[in-house]
């Protein structure tokens, strides 16, 4: 789950991130300010203590989601003037360092030198844009697994509800006992909801008939 504090330091020490089973019945548990708890147990208790807390986080960042789209918006115009001023500031080095050798430089040097400072004076607005990118996107997955939950948990009933979602997905869910839950947000992206709930609607409408050993299984 990505930060959805608005203030970067407050409660970051207390916000869960992830948490992480290490295959022998312990967790692992990740907050917002890096540390890390280890060697909780894995029980029903503890879980329940963690999804309860996600699902409150995401609440939370739902809740606020238009200010990380204007922060999304804010990040694409500080990338754009961040490239339009690598570019002038590094033509205009090119020209100060002509004039001082008092020779012509090379153009493919120049366009190279150009190129290169354009890069790197953009690089820090363009990785704040993809953060706050990744945090509106996950957002609206969020936002769209709260409001088609009790529809997406019942897609067992629904035999073709998995058709056309990834193989490797698909195995997956069907081995999960809650494969929408909070803590497995990152295994599935909004597309994919989508077009489980699309299945749904479709076999929903044609009320098909199955043969009795596909009642019940989604394929």
């Amino acid at each position: 789950m990505k930060d959805y504090l608005l203030d970067d330091k407050k409660g970051a020490s207390k916000y869960i991130r992830e948490a992480r089973e290490d295959g022998k019945g312990n967790l692992s548990i990740e907050f917002g300010d890096g540390s890390v708890f280890r060697n909780i147990e894995a029980c029903p208790e503890n879980i329940q203590k963690i999804v309860e807390v996600q699902e409150a986080q995401a609440k939370n960042g739902i809740k606020n989601m238009s200010s990380y789209i204007n922060r999304e918006k804010s990040s694409k115009v500080r990338t754009i003037l961040s490239g339009l001023g690598s570019v002038a500031g590094s033509t205009l080095l090119s020209v100060i360092a002509s004039s001082c050798l008092q020779q012509p430089m090379n153009p493919l040097i120049v366009t190279a030198g150009i190129g290169a400072i354009t890069i790197l004076g953009t690089i820090p607005a363009y990785c704040r844009l993809r953060k706050d990118h990744a945090k509106v996107e996950e957002l609206s997955k969020l936002r769209y697994r709260n409001e088609h939950l009790s529809e997406l948990r019942s897609y067992a009933k629904y035999p073709n509800a998995l058709a056309g979602i990834r193989p490797r997905l698909s195995s997956w869910m069907k081995k999960q006992e809650d494969p929408f839950s909070i803590l497995s947000i990152d295994e599935f992206s909004e597309e994919d909801l989508r077009k489980i709930v699309s299945n749904m609607d479709v076999e929903e409408a044609y009320q098909f008939h199955y043969q009795e050993e596909s009642k019940g299984k989604a394929k």
